[in-house]
């Protein structure tokens, strides 16, 4: 039977190439006119460890995992032991008979396959990924030639020897599967495809929106999950005239960025939590200097090292509040990679118009997820350099006290003037001063800021519909998997509806303040153990959530766990509604 809803899944050791068989995967969904959407597990080792990938691949948009999985693709024994409880009734294992030997299980399809035979064949060990990729496409019923392209589009820069070794793996393994006579009832379906289409995961989205920003510098120290920026971006170089450097530490990826930037060029640096601690004196330097920075900050799992490669909502707090002393800041937390380009390109013009760090805050899960997205339009969007004048003299007042708090920013460089910024507090014209009254002055003009961005920016959106049972609260990468859960209780007859919240700070109080008073029952969505976006909504709306969802072993949220939720909230109706009643006085 043809089925709108396929997840695949492929486990062996890293080096295996689990992740690229996962992409190509991905690919063949797009190719055939399907959307996907594509997360891995893995250890923080270079080789050895379990590697994980799941392709979840449905008729309609989904970007999301799901519990149960229909095909497993088993590179080794490990993989078969922690993950067959997940596979549902009717799947298939794949797995390699050269080196497994499996039994008989009632209800699964067992589908054994000479992996490494097949690629030593058709070219080397190294390629056992592609042929058991061939296999389960075969196992599908899939369109060999939709593969082939595939295949093609994914080895052309490597030559046509390894794209020819890598179809000839593909067709055997397709073959193989095919012919075996299999009692394996699913099959794949196509559709048109849709050229609009692309697939596209955090880090890369985030390299879009800086690009077409106008950047030209970024200092960024390798550190999961935010790594693939720095390579895509020292990837890109050439072509956009860009200076990337990947410096000794954090703490000068940040001073770099910041000189950068208070020359004129529009700079980047990114980093996870560990490496913020490092940059936390950078920022309040950008703060009191009032030179624009962005920082990208991909959170992972737990303090110190802890769990470098899984994904928390963790760092919400330490963003909000890092650094000592006071000065305004925004925060930004996208939900999905088409936001990730929006608020990157906003984040250079907010940062350049207001003069102030922005931190864009993301996960390893966002970061390294693949998705199926629409091309954005960005022909309209136009680049925002704020105050920037090219004239002054002598006597030119760096910090002149304006209206909206932003003063003009010359370039230092520009004839006939002389620029002062100073990390120390001072005059306008940027010479230290401990005098109170300029201490005064000068803190409310920074301050000022704020209230003057926090107009500008949108309303938080509420997805659903405005009459529903329950409002569910949430944040960056959670956005996705919650949108597919309300697709999941529409199903069963549940209203339910969604308030996302992209821009953190400034927080958008007054309007999160109203969506309460029209909620029902409320549940907040949070990958932390102490509820951080909780607590920071009640201390600024006065509005206590008690229905809390929390997760915090290193693994995204699945639709179905916030489904079980929600039924379990609204089987209790009295408790759920007391939730939203009470408020600070």
């Amino acid at each position: 039977m043809e089925s709108q809803n396929i997840v695949v899944a492929i486990g062996g050791v890293a080096g295996a190439g689990i992740m690229e068989s996962g992409h190509l995967l991905a690919k063949y969904a797009l190719a055939s006119g399907l959307f996907s959407f594509m997360a891995s597990e893995y250890p923080s080792l270079i080789r050895g460890g379990h590697n994980f990938a799941m392709v979840h691949i449905t008729e309609n948009e989904t970007n999301s995992l799901t519990q149960k999985i229909d095909i497993l693709v088993a590179l080794n024994e490990q993989t078969v032991k922690l993950h067959e409880r997940e596979l549902k009734e009717g799947s298939a294992i794949i797995y390699d008979s050269d080196i497994i030997e499996l039994e008989k299980v009632d209800g699964i399809t067992i589908q054994g396959v000479p992996l490494t035979t097949i690629a030593k064949e058709s070219g080397g060990e190294i390629i056992r990924n592609t042929v058991a990729i061939g296999a389960a496409i075969g196992l599908l019923k899939g369109n060999f030639s939709i593969l082939e392209e595939t295949l093609k589009s994914t080895f052309e820069k490597k030559g046509q020897e390894v794209i020819d070794m890598n179809v000839r793996a593909a067709l055997k393994g397709y073959r193989f599967t095919q012919g075996a006579g299999s009692s394996f009832d699913l099959s794949i379906k196509h559709k048109q495809i849709d050229s609009q289409r692309i697939l596209l995961n955090g880090n890369d989205a985030i390299c879009i929106g800086a690009i077409r920003s106008g950047l030209k510098f970024a200092a960024i120290y390798p550190m999961t999950p935010v790594t693939s920026i720095l390579d895509y971006l020292a990837a890109e170089q050439n072509n956009f005239n860009l200076v990337v450097k990947e410096p000794e530490d954090e703490i000068s990826a940040i001073i770099m960025t910041i000189g950068a930037s208070y020359s004129g060029a529009r700079s980047l640096t990114a980093t996870s939590g560990g490496g913020f601690c490092l940059m936390t004196e950078g920022l309040g330097l950008a703060g009191m200097a009032e030179i624009p920075l962005v920082v990208v900050e991909g959170m992972r799992s737990g303090p110190s090292s802890a769990m470098p490669t899984k994904t928390e909502q963790s760092d919400l707090d330490f963003v909000l509040y890092a650094g000592h002393g006071e000065f305004p800041r925004i925060v930004l937390a996208p939900g999905d990679p088409t936001e990730c380009i929006e608020a990157t390109f906003n984040a250079f013009n907010l940062a350049d118009k207001y003069q102030l760090p922005v931190i864009i805050l993301t996960d390893k899960y966002l970061a390294s997820s693949l998705y199926t997205i629409n091309k954005p339009d960005m022909s309209e969007w136009k680049i925002d350099r704020g105050k920037i004048t090219t004239s002054g003299n002598e006597t030119y007042s760096r910090y002149e006290l304006e209206e909206d708090g932003v003063s003009s920013r010359l370039l230092p460089g520009s004839p006939g003037a002389v620029t002062h910024a100073d990390s120390y507090e001072h005059d306008a014209l940027g010479r230290d001063s401990d005098d109170p009254t300029i201490r005064i002055s000068m803190m409310e003009k920074r301050m000022k800021k704020i209230n003057n961005l926090a107009k500008e920016l949108p309303e938080p959106i509420l997805y659903g519909e405005k009459d529903a049972e329950i409002t569910i609260f949430g944040w960056g990468s959670n956005k996705s998997i919650i949108l597919d859960a309300l697709k999941l209780l529409d199903k069963e007859g549940i209203k339910a509806n969604y308030l996302h919240l992209l821009y953190v700070m400034p927080f958008p109080a007054y309007e999160v303040a109203k969506i309460f008073d029209h909620t029902k029952a409320a549940l907040i969505v949070e990958n932390n153990y102490s509820g951080q976006m909780t607590r920071y909504i009640r201390s600024l709306t006065g509005r206590r959530i008690t229905n809390k969802l929390l997760k915090f072993d290193g693994r995204p949220f699945l639709p179905e766990e916030i489904v079980k939720k929600v039924k379990s909230i609204l089987n209790t109706p009295l408790k759920a509604q007391a939730d939203i009643k009470e408020k600070n006085d």
